[in-house]
C-alpha cells in the first residue's frame, strides 16, 4: 500500500512540474520515455563501469529530449496508456540495439588494438 502511494506521489509531483511550466502536453511522453531509458539502464547495468555505455546513454537521452520538444503532442483527447505502450517497447528495443551495436564496435576496436 505504501509503495503504491509513493509511486502515485512521484507521478503527481512529476506531472505538476510540467503543469507549472505550462507544458502539460509533454508530461506523458516524457514519463514513458524516461521509464524506458531507466529500464534500458537497469537491463544493461553490468556495463555501468564502461565509459562508452554512459556516453551512449547520454546521446540517447539527448535525442529523446529533442524529439519530445519538437513533436506536437495531442492534448485534445484522452488516450489510454495501452496506445503508447508499443511505442515505449519499440523505443526500449531500439535503445538495447544501439547499446549492442556500440558495444560490439568498441570491443572489436579494443581487441584489434591490444
Amino acid at each position: 500500500m505504501v509503495g503504491r502511494f509513493t509511486c502515485y506521489l512521484r507521478h503527481d509531483l512529476f506531472v505538476l512540474g510540467f503543469v507549472y511550466f505550462g507544458r502539460f502536453d509533454i508530461a506523458r511522453p516524457t514519463l514513458i520515455f524516461a521509464a524506458m531509458i531507466v529500464l534500458a539502464i537497469v537491463m544493461r547495468w553490468n556495463l555501468r563501469r564502461k565509459l562508452w555505455f554512459w556516453m551512449t546513454m547520454t546521446f540517447v537521452v539527448a535525442i529523446h529530449a529533442s524529439l519530445i520538444m519538437s513533436i506536437s503532442w495531442a492534448t485534445t483527447g484522452w488516450f489510454p496508456t495501452i496506445i503508447y505502450a508499443p511505442f515505449g517497447i519499440g523505443d526500449l528495443y531500439g535503445m538495447l540495439w544501439v547499446l549492442s551495436v556500440v558495444g560490439k564496435r568498441v570491443e572489436r576496436a579494443n581487441v584489434s588494438e591490444g
